[in-house]
């Protein structure tokens, strides 16, 4: 599909935004170092202990890779030599390079139980984890590491995280150990289509974990799950508070492609296909065929865009 083409028939952004992650300003609340290790060392190069003693610089690259992105990022501000060796990691120096928002947002809401392979890996796949894809995984559900597309991350409950497990969800601590669940602490900010501000930090743990280690116990008559008690509706902030829009990247980072909704959708507000589904530029022709019988590489018109939008802000206790 031509330039041209893809631009006539798409908007990069939606008149309402969903507000996840990608509207907390992460650049001022977590700043990447840019090269100051925290030792104020000015050399180029010191010795990194035992590592240099018993590791040649190719086993420890090989290691690396392996550390949670907030471990990686410890390890980097050691001194120079540390920095210089996770530079050269090409995961960790295309994400910078292409989506230094991700690495922000993770060290934000401390998600740990994923590597920086696994994350570099996840990014260079395509479709949604939810919907056994279908659709293109516009964004990264950050708690376990997962693509996800918009409709299942607003409406499913295995992306549904919940908080207060302990108290109101019925989990004893005596039969799962909480801190090895997959979790993040969630940042205050406006999320949602609708701007609920949440003023508070919470822990959110993976609900989908907890169900499949039986953490969860039945209620009182035995016979109802505690999780009847959810609220499951997309207008709950919990479900915004661990997701960022991510790229795809093509060639194992060669390219980052971010995905492009489609204009016809968006215009008429469809709710069947969604019209906040992303698209590849391949998934695009097929989609245009098939709902909207248009061949776009017979189509030429013009570039449309999308004006500002404001909306209001309703807080949250």
């Amino acid at each position: 599909m031509e330039s041209a083409q893809l631009q006539a028939y798409t908007y990069k952004t939606l008149p309402t935004p969903d507000n996840t992650l990608d509207d907390i300003p992460l650049r001022t609340n977590c700043p990447l170092d840019d090269g100051r290790p925290s030792d104020g060392s000015t050399q180029q190069q010191q010795p990194l202990g035992s590592l240099d003693v018993f590791l040649p610089d190719e086993v420890i690259l090989a290691i690396l890779p392996r550390l949670d992105v907030l471990s990686l990022s410890t390890f980097r501000r050691v001194n120079r030599r540390a920095m210089g060796l996770v530079d050269c990691l090409h995961e960790y120096r295309t994400m910078r390079r292409h989506f230094p928002d991700v690495l922000r947002a993770i060290l934000s809401i401390r998600a740990t139980h994923f590597d920086t392979a696994t994350l570099f890996d996840t990014l260079c796949t395509e479709r949604c984890s939810g919907c056994a894809g279908r659709n293109f995984g516009s964004h990264l559900y950050l708690i376990t590491c997962e693509r996800v597309c918009q409709p299942c991350f607003t409406s499913r409950r295995r992306f549904f995280p919940i908080s207060g497990v302990v108290d109101r969800h019925g989990v004893d601590p005596d039969v799962v150990d909480l801190d090895r669940l997959p979790r993040v602490l969630s940042v205050p900010g406006t999320y949602t289509a609708i701007c609920l501000r949440v003023r508070k930090r919470v822990v959110l743990y993976d609900l989908e974990t907890l169900v499949d280690r039986a953490a969860i116990q039945r209620s009182g008559d035995g016979d109802t799950l505690r999780l009847d008690r959810l609220d499951l509706e997309d207008k709950e902030p919990r479900r915004y508070m661990g997701v960022i829009s991510a790229p795809y990247f093509t060639e194992r980072g060669r390219r980052a492609y971010w995905g492009a909704y489609c204009a016809l959708c968006v215009d008429a507000a469809c709710v069947e296909p969604s019209y906040k589904i992303k698209y590849t530029e391949t998934g695009l022709g097929r989609h245009m065929m098939e709902w909207h019988g248009v061949d776009v590489d017979e189509e030429k018109v013009g570039r449309r865009d999308l004006g500002p939008y404001h909306c209001p802000q309703t807080a949250l206790p």
